[in-house]
């Protein structure tokens, strides 16, 4: 049986935090998630993982074009209560996280290195109540982020999610090659072409 309680952290914030009915350890809680081999690290409401999910990727450079559509399309996932998991790094990410932050459905911030310790005043507020969940497929080792620990955290997002929403994809760039291996059964949207 997993809950959410709250912890207070070194700097003073308070963290929900999954227990569960494990011994205490020292190490951060994991959760065993469907369509994932291994056991992630997570922070947060463990609940989220049970919802259908929508990933959502973007390749770092993209055209002008591209960003007024990706932020109508947060919006309209804000809007509708649709539980997001992204990385949420590059700006635009970033930017999309702060829409859904405006909201109260559940999102899930799927990490390219090992569970972050520090987080924005929204992420904190998003952790208290309960609307968002911090995942790592990572060990507390990994440090920092790499392409290669960006490419694994985005074939586990792929790997998790129901649907694929891409705002868009750099020819021939990283991200196209990890969608090129998406399974045929999964919906894909890509927002800009």
């Amino acid at each position: 049986m997993r809950k959410v309680i709250s912890a207070l952290g070194q700097n003073g914030y308070f963290y929900p935090i999954i227990q569960t009915n494990r011994k205490n350890t020292g190490r951060m809680p994991t959760l065993s998630i469907h369509g994932w081999p291994a056991p992630v690290a997570a922070l947060g409401n463990a609940a989220i993982i049970d919802r259908r999910k929508t990933a959502f990727l973007c390749s770092r450079e993209y055209p002008a074009g591209a960003v007024l559509r990706i932020y109508d399309w947060a919006k309209a996932a804000r809007e509708r209560g649709e539980c997001v998991i992204s990385g949420f790094h590059s700006a635009l990410e970033r930017d999309v996280l702060e829409i859904l932050l405006g909201g109260d459905q559940p999102i899930i911030l799927a990490a390219a290195r090992a569970l972050p310790t520090r987080h924005s005043p929204g992420v904190r507020r998003a952790l208290r109540d309960g609307q968002l969940l911090i995942a790592s497929p990572f060990p507390a080792s990994v440090a920092r982020i790499t392409a290669a620990t960006a490419r694994r955290r985005n074939e586990f997002m792929l790997s998790v999610a129901e649907r694929i929403v891409v705002g868009y994809v750099q020819p021939g760039g990283a991200l196209a090659q990890v969608l090129g291996g998406v399974a045929a059964h999964k919906e894909v949207i890509r927002l800009a072409v």
